[in-house]
């Protein structure tokens, strides 16, 4: 009676997600700052990491993670994109609370930094050899979102969580602010198989300007499914997972990000090699520890906007 109980209830949770998810799109480009994802292991994975989630980067993936986590946990994470245009950067926490569950926090910067705006040497005459373009002004666009966030077991086989966000965004001399709620799911059925779901945005996330203006970040949905199996054999092991992507709009290309996939085989918690697939684009990565410390790295391809490479740095303590 208590295993069939608990399966109507994720069935239900997944549901009442899935349908949330289906009937909100992301306003287009509104919140596209927060779809560059977390840490380079995840990365390394194709961004399937939804239902894996069990390290410092859990607040932003899929904050029921952080029930899971088996100690306390720091990490860092900078990309450049764009032949160095975009900088990106993460920090995250997450700490266990024993039966409680666990706390985390993360903080994302997004920034295009020496913006140079050009204007005429006299605006009222028009453009000649003696009145050429000039830079006016240097200006930055610089994004932030921070996750405060609480994940608890429910029973052994289910986790919840939630995260609350807070976004600051600068546009030269203009910013915003915005608040919005995340809620995570993970359910573990069988040994070593998760599943796991994640609604972004609960209630659509408003971001007032201080012109007046506002942007509405959407509701989105992400799930996906892991997989570990232990190879005694080569003192290691292995995870499989796939994600969706955030879904939207009915599922409709416009409203989806398309299919996530990766791979990581562990061996003896020092060395980690990763392959995936985000949006059918070749990812790749690989990680070391040495006692508390580590460094995982993580390619991403891409044939129109070239390479871009991530580097994560974590400590346990």
């Amino acid at each position: 009676m208590r295993e069939r109980r608990l399966f109507r209830v994720v069935f239900a949770c997944l549901f009442v997600l899935m349908g949330a998810g289906a009937g909100w799109g992301e306003t287009k480009y509104a919140g596209e700052f927060l779809t560059l994802g977390a840490g380079a292991r995840a990365l390394g994975m194709g961004s399937a990491f939804v239902a894996v989630c069990d390290d410092a980067t859990a607040a932003y993936w899929n904050s029921a993670g952080l029930s899971r986590l088996r100690g306390r946990e720091g990490t860092l994470t900078h990309s450049e994109q764009f032949a160095g245009v975009v900088k990106y950067d993460f920090g995250g926490f997450g700490m266990p609370l024993g039966e409680a569950g666990g706390l985390g926090i993360g903080l994302i910067r997004v920034g295009v930094d020496d913006i140079k705006f050009t204007a005429l040497r006299d605006p009222k005459e028009a453009l000649s050899a003696s009145n050429r373009p000039q830079v006016s002004s240097v200006e930055s666009n610089v994004d932030y979102a921070l996750y405060l966030s609480n994940g608890r077991r429910v029973w052994r086989e289910l986790s919840v969580g939630g995260s609350l966000k807070v976004i600051r965004r600068t546009i030269g001399e203009h910013s915003a602010w915005g608040y919005g709620l995340d809620v995570g799911v993970l359910f573990a059925p069988a040994w070593g198989l998760t599943f796991g779901a994640n609604l972004r945005d609960v209630t659509g996330t408003a971001v007032s300007w201080d012109t007046g203006a506002k942007d509405t970040i959407r509701p989105s949905l992400d799930i996906g499914m892991a997989y570990r199996v232990g190879v005694p054999f080569f003192k290691g092991r292995f995870i499989w997972a796939v994600g969706s992507g955030r879904l939207g709009e009915g599922g409709r290309e416009a409203g989806t990000e398309g299919m996530h996939a990766g791979m990581e085989y562990q061996y003896s918690d020092l060395l980690a090699v990763r392959l995936g697939s985000e949006r059918e684009h070749l990812t790749a990565g690989a990680g070391v520890r040495y006692a508390r410390f580590g460094v995982d790295y993580a390619f991403l391809g891409h044939e129109a906007l070239g390479g871009t490479h991530r580097v994560s740095a974590s400590v346990r303590f």
